[in-house]
């Protein structure tokens, strides 16, 4: 492959040749389970870095499964209301006076959005994360990845400060990605997951949450058995408590290298106790009018936390690379249906789940891959450029949200640990190219190294 370097090119510090990154054996990778580019990011960092073992830490997301989802009525309802008002959780927004238009025709869609306040949704989140577990660890096998490379952890105190993202009825139902019916000749077979979930889809309240969890369990224990394993003892054990890792690092002393492609809060009570070598992240903005909410999304769902860890890293100077959002919404690697098609070409179930992310969201004609430009660069250092920032914060009278705490990187001349990738059209159609090649490499099933 070429390489086109750039005037703003990557820092030494942040460049990994194929023989540095085969000497390193400890990475720690942060990010939720919603989108595909999450599970994309993990694969890449397995694949970049061929001899370490990789611990893939979960944030959770509040999952309501009462809670039924916009779908058909979703394009009318953009019509009448405006698509933000939709997407931003109703305790963030500062007027609901839009909610008495819908409510005589919809009040499914006018209910509070339930958080980590609410036992339940607590009580469900531990089957969500190991059913996640399940459907990464499914597509790192059809990829050739061997399961002793990888261990899956969450912190469940991450439930005391991460907030609703997104209103429940605009989610889709990640959870069900790796569903499957076993016996297509007969729908009623109760192993079918994908015909049960199908008619549970369209539940309401109580009756839902129950389907869906059954058919949740009955996923989680098919794919166990078919994904058994050594490292794989039995069905929880593969998630664990983000406690064991922190013990075991105090123990062997190892000091990580760490990407997080989602919330802050959990890289940083690691931060805050035990070091980092280096930091790839996703967060932050360049203008900031390509966002849905005032901050960039893993900085909105807990924005104390991201304040705290940028604050950390810039006082201990730990070299630390960020993808805002314009590096990949809106931009060249923005890409189209064809495009993706092409990148995933020899892994062609990455690209079905995008694509049914997708039209499940019926939100964007084309796919903005955002933790996958956010570390791509370990394969290929001079695919974005990269310029100085510092953080900053300030108060903001947002539309929508109200005042609120911006957390916004400016441009530094030099002397900052912290750099961010940046847009630049012309650059990125000359390296288009060189990441389809990159990510057909990556998403190209192969035998195992370990």
């Amino acid at each position: 492959m070429s390489s086109t370097m750039h005037e703003d090119a990557l820092p030494g510090v942040f460049r990994f040749s194929m023989e540095r990154r085969k000497s390193i054996m400890d990475i720690d990778a942060y990010c939720d389970v919603v989108d595909g580019d999450n599970l994309q990011m993990c694969a890449i960092v397995l694949h970049a870095f061929p001899y370490a073992h990789v611990n893939i830490i979960l944030s959770p997301r509040p999952l309501d499964l009462q809670s039924p989802v916009y779908g058909d009525a979703l394009s009318y309802l953009k019509e009448k209301v405006g698509l933000p008002k939709l997407i931003i959780p109703l305790a963030m927004q500062k007027d609901q006076t839009w909610l008495e238009e819908i409510r005589q025709n919809y009040p499914q869609f006018c209910r509070a959005d339930k958080g980590f306040e609410e036992d339940r949704i607590r009580e469900i989140t531990p089957t969500y994360l190991t059913g996640s577990c399940y459907r990464f660890a499914e597509k790192f096998t059809l990829l050739g990845v061997d399961p002793r490379r990888y261990t899956f952890y969450w912190d469940r105190s991450s439930m005391n400060t991460i907030k609703v993202g997104i209103r429940h009825p605009m989610h889709v139902s990640d959870f069900s990605y790796s569903f499957m019916d076993v016996n297509k000749d007969d729908p009623n077979d109760e192993r079918n997951e994908i015909t049960r979930f199908k008619k549970a889809y369209r539940l309401d309240g109580p009756a839902r949450e129950e389907e869906m969890l059954a058919i949740m369990d009955q996923a989680i224990e098919r794919q166990f058995k078919e994904l058994r394993h050594p490292s794989l003892n039995d069905a929880p054990s593969i998630l664990h408590n983000f406690d064991e890792l922190i013990e075991t690092r105090k123990a062997n002393r190892k000091v990580p290298f760490a990407v997080v492609g989602g919330p802050f809060e959990t890289i940083l009570r690691y931060i805050s106790i035990l070091p980092v070598w280096q930091v790839w992240c996703q967060a932050l903005y360049i203008a900031g009018d390509r966002n849905i909410f005032a901050n960039q999304f893993n900085v909105h769902l807990d924005v104390a936390a991201a304040i705290r860890f940028f604050d950390i890293v810039t006082g201990k100077q730990i070299p630390t690379l960020v993808t805002p959002t314009e590096a990949a919404k809106g931009s060249i690697f923005e890409l189209d249906d064809v495009q993706l098609s092409e990148a995933f070409k020899y892994a062609p179930w990455f690209h079905e789940d995008m694509k049914r992310f997708q039209e499940e969201a019926q939100t964007r004609v084309n796919t903005a891959l955002f933790d996958v430009v956010a570390v791509v660069g370990l394969l290929c250092p001079d695919i974005l450029p990269a310029k100085p920032v510092k953080v900053v914060t300030k108060w903001k009278d947002h539309e929508t949200q109200g005042k609120i705490v911006l957390v916004e990187a400016m441009p530094l001349e030099q002397g900052s640990c912290l750099y961010m990738n940046q847009e630049d059209t012309r650059h990125q159609e000359q390296m288009l190219p060189e990441l389809i090649e990159l990510l057909q490499e990556v998403f190209r099933p192969h035998r195992a190294v370990g």
